[in-house]
């Protein structure tokens, strides 16, 4: 599981649509060399009711032998797809399609009923199945220009990365974070660019020799 998820759910409960959203994010980021198991537990936290706080806390395996379910793998090679057209911009029009296709398929509740300050607040809960409910549900979140997913959805620029992450909470103004949170990425991708960015400055003449130009 994304450490984001951890750190987040260590100060405050994650509200449903935010649990749902990152664990397609871990669903998604998985790849082989990964403990297997994080793919499963992502699958099936995806696929069952988000509200059941039994799930948020269920025990993954690191024995790298337990193998992967086939509809993990394959959704979230699905997830991957979809997230990397809406971070790109690409065919939105055909995922708005696809996500109002197979919208119906999502079921939703309202749990979790409380009062605070006098202020009725409740969770929903929202099941999702194993078809193409998850991944009309993915792409009602992350297009939805009301909440944060929209604006703040990245992908890791380093090319041995390429994972999904949202930026942190309570990151506000800077420049654009293209790499992954608590990671050394920028330093390794700036690394990497280094030798193109020494030729550039070898081929660039020299002031000297522009004044003699002159």
């Amino acid at each position: 599981m994304s450490d984001w998820i951890e750190q987040q759910t260590e100060r405050r409960p994650l509200a449903s649509t935010e649990h749902y959203v990152l664990l397609c994010l871990d669903l998604a980021n998985w790849r082989t060399g990964d403990v297997p198991d994080l793919a499963n537990v992502a699958y099936r936290r995806l696929t069952t009711n988000t509200a059941d706080w039994s799930l948020r806390w269920a025990t993954i395996r690191t024995d790298p032998t337990v193998p992967v379910e086939p509809r993990a793998l394959e959704l979230g090679a699905e997830m991957r797809d979809v997230l990397t057209r809406v971070v790109e911009h690409r065919n939105l029009a055909a995922l708005r399609k696809r996500r109002d296709a197979s919208i119906a398929a999502v079921s939703v509740a309202a749990t979790r009923l409380q009062v605070l300050d006098d202020s009725l607040q409740h969770e929903h809960g929202y099941a999702a199945g194993t078809g193409d409910g998850s991944i009309a549900l993915l792409l009602a979140f992350v297009l939805d220009p009301k909440r944060r997913f929209s604006r703040q959805l990245r992908r890791c620029l380093l090319p041995s990365c390429g994972r999904f992450f949202v930026v942190p909470l309570g990151r506000r103004g800077g420049p654009v974070q293209d790499y992954c949170p608590g990671t050394d990425h920028q330093r390794q991708a700036d690394k990497l660019r280094a030798p193109a960015r020494a030729k550039r400055a070898r081929s660039r003449p020299s002031r000297a020799s522009a004044r003699k130009g002159k």
